[in-house]
């Protein structure tokens, strides 16, 4: 298999592994709302997309302080040409809140909040605004 082939594959599992999420609201934990809070207090810098229905926030990962505008236009065009410009696309979180009170909806393509529905970009996020 080759490089575009397994990154359209892996493409794929990730869009599908997220399309539909359960509509149970999240239980926050006292670890969760400490590790928030400790994320809240970061200085990364985020770069937020605003349109009618929710705003985008795309947030640098693991130990990076800033996103290039070139990165962020390779992450959201989707076009990488190798399995590692793939991989570089996970150095950049998104969390989606819709523009409504009830921030516990958010969704973000965090490995965490694909296992609890909730993460601390969510709970970091809502801290911060």
């Amino acid at each position: 298999m080759n490089d575009l082939n397994q990154i359209m594959v892996a493409s794929k599992i990730v869009n599908n592994w997220s399309i539909e999420r359960d509509t149970t609201e999240p239980t926050i934990s006292l670890k969760l709302w400490t590790s928030s809070y400790q994320w809240a207090k970061s200085t990364k810098n985020i770069t937020c997309i605003l349109n009618d229905s929710s705003n985008k926030y795309y947030i640098p990962g693991r130990d990076l302080q800033s996103i290039t505008q070139a990165n962020l236009d390779k992450y959201e065009n989707k076009k990488w040409t190798t399995f590692n410009q793939f991989k570089k696309s996970f150095d950049i979180w998104c969390l989606e809140m819709k523009n409504d009170p009830n921030w516990k909806t958010s969704k973000c393509n965090c490995p965490a909040f694909f296992k609890n529905y909730i993460c601390k970009h969510a709970v970091g996020m809502t801290i911060r605004l």
